[in-house]
């Protein structure tokens, strides 16, 4: 038998067991949130409201949490008109999620309701502008917040997570950013941020390996139709560059709602790393580092595009010294 009859075999057998892995529906981890007790930081608009409005709609219990308390109770009684879930069913937590003691005591709270099923860590945001002239109070908030605001909840809810789970499915949800894997234009703070949370999701998705009933689930928008989107004229050569670097397109903007189905679809599926948008595929593959992708399939595409993804890139990067670089000039003109 002649090598190129070799490589025939082995190509079809590879691709055989590919078609195989994509074409198994595995077990859902969670088939269902009804009954199900959801906590959610950062529940007052965008993403966090649009998560909690699928989980009341799957007859899931939802504590909602957020720094402004009249937020939280328009926030509720919005959520109560639009899914007709009985108020039993829901409550909020006022707390910064970047104070330790007041998301401890919101989290403390929510477990003497019900037990946590699952935890979604939602909480952020960013401050336009160049690193060099950002006050360290806007760093010092969006480290605190997008970080922290993780990091905490997740250390005072975790004993409970981990005792829960003993019975019951436990997921772990973090809501980062594609930015966790390519730099996000004059928002330094926030790329720094984001990968962070990338890096601590890694982490706790191995040292929860022992806890079998346990998933942590980390979902990576990419630009989301929200409030931020709005300041952006008032950026100057940040938004200029961001459209062209980051692929900015405001019209184009994921909505919060699909940005929620795919929260809920991954946490129930019990999946690691999720892309809610195309180009994601992409940015993943390119910087997904040490920590291989869940699936057989999914490993062989990205080994399959490495050295296609790497060409473009090395372009791309091209293009972008070039924007950066006409931005700064023209913004010197002017």
């Amino acid at each position: 038998m002649d090598a190129a009859l070799l490589m025939y075999l082995a190509l079809t057998v590879c691709l055989a067991i590919t078609i195989l892995f994509l074409m198994t529906n595995k077990a859902a981890f969670i088939p269902s949130l009804n009954g199900k007790h959801v906590f959610i930081t950062g529940a007052s608009s965008g993403i966090g409201l649009a998560v909690a409005r699928k989980c009341l709609l799957e007859g899931a219990f939802v504590t909602l949490v957020s720094r402004s308390s009249k937020n939280l109770e328009e926030a509720m009684s919005k959520l109560i008109n639009e899914t007709q879930c009985s108020q039993d069913r829901i409550q909020y937590q006022v707390a910064d999620v970047g104070e330790y003691s007041a998301i401890a005591d919101a989290v403390r709270s929510a477990l003497l309701w019900k037990p946590i099923d699952v935890l979604v860590c939602n909480a952020g945001l960013t401050r336009g502008g160049f690193l060099g002239k950002s006050s360290i109070k806007d760093i010092d908030t969006v480290i605190r917040t997008n970080l922290n605001g993780c990091i905490y909840p997740l250390h005072e809810a975790l004993p409970s997570l981990i005792e829960h789970s003993s019975r019951h499915p436990v997921s772990i949800v973090f809501i980062s950013s594609l930015i966790s894997f390519f730099f996000m234009y004059g928002h330094s703070a926030y790329t720094a941020s984001k990968f962070a949370v990338r890096g601590l999701a890694e982490s706790m998705r191995f040292e929860l390996l022992p806890y079998r009933n346990i998933r942590v689930t980390m979902v990576c928008p990419g630009f989301v139709n929200t409030p931020f989107l709005n300041d952006l004229e008032d950026q100057g050569e940040v938004a200029e560059v961001l459209r062209k670097v980051n692929l900015l397109n405001e019209k184009h903007a994921e909505s919060p709602g699909h940005a929620a189905s795919c929260v809920l679809d991954s946490l129930k599926r019990g999946k690691f790393l999720v892309s809610t948008q195309q180009i994601g595929s992409f940015v993943v593959a390119m910087g997904r580092g040490y920590t291989p992708a869940d699936s057989f399939g999914r490993n062989l595409f990205e080994i399959a595009m490495l050295v296609p993804f790497r060409i473009f890139s090395f372009v791309f990067q091209h293009n972008i010294r070039h924007h950066i670089i006409s931005a700064s000039q023209n913004y010197r003109k002017r």
